[in-house]
């Protein structure tokens, strides 16, 4: 069967009510799917049991499961569904017999699920643009000391992009500065190609020990 949607998880917004939500994703088995409930409010993530806080019924493999909580998710909490599939090769093909097309489809549709599921989780990284073929640290004394949420105050000078340290807003688009945050500059010149006065990145920053210098690089905060 055909896997023809990179979509590897579903959100719902509680409600008090609600306990029954589907899977719009096909899954190989129910070891592999996961159900998460957030507190909007203090960001607080609970990862549910299967039987004891949800049945699933339907079947994953035809994208028609249903997961039905034992109790439903509260207004102001979102419930999470995504498929993690073990990285495992459990089909055995053998010389000289029969192979049936449902064998071949479902070692491709496994190792599908898990290229999905691995780009999904790498859009949610700090990485470099493609086209920079600079090392990623500056030599061996660097390391990572934080990651934060900025907004970029201005445009370039130079090679240097300034920001200050802000914090995003549960449910909302916008965020807020940090009252007392830092602020400084983006350091690489690959950084600044273009003007990104007002919109949001993720800082990340880096010790050089051996001269006591601060490095910076970036992801844009759009996932």
């Amino acid at each position: 069967m055909a896997l023809e949607t990179t979509n590897r998880k579903v959100t719902y917004a509680g409600d008090s009510s609600t306990v029954a939500f589907s899977v719009p994703f096909r899954y190989l088995d129910n070891a592999h799917l996961f159900v998460i409930v957030k507190n909007n409010t203090t960001e607080v993530e609970t990862t549910k049991t299967i039987t004891t806080d949800y049945t699933i019924a339907g079947d994953g493999f035809y994208g028609t499961a249903v997961v039905t909580m034992g109790s439903a998710p509260a207004t102001g909490e979102t419930l999470i569904i995504y498929r993690d599939t073990e990285i495992i090769q459990p089909y055995e093909l053998f010389d000289n017999e029969a192979q049936t097309a449902t064998d071949v489809e479902l070692a491709l549709d496994r190792l599908t699920m898990i290229a999905q599921e691995l780009e999904e989780g790498l859009s949610r990284t700090v990485v470099r643009n493609i086209i920079t073929d600079a090392d990623p640290l500056p030599d061996s004394n660097v390391s990572v000391t934080d990651i934060f949420l900025a907004r970029v105050t201005g445009a370039p000078t130079d090679d240097d992009h300034p920001f200050e340290e802000s914090e995003p807003i549960a449910n909302s688009s916008a965020n807020v500065a940090v009252s007392g945050g830092r602020t400084g500059t983006f350091k690489y010149a690959d950084l600044c190609e273009n003007d990104k006065t007002n919109e949001y990145v993720f800082v990340l920053q880096m010790l050089d020990t051996a001269n006591n210098t601060v490095y910076r690089s970036w992801q844009a905060a759009d996932h």
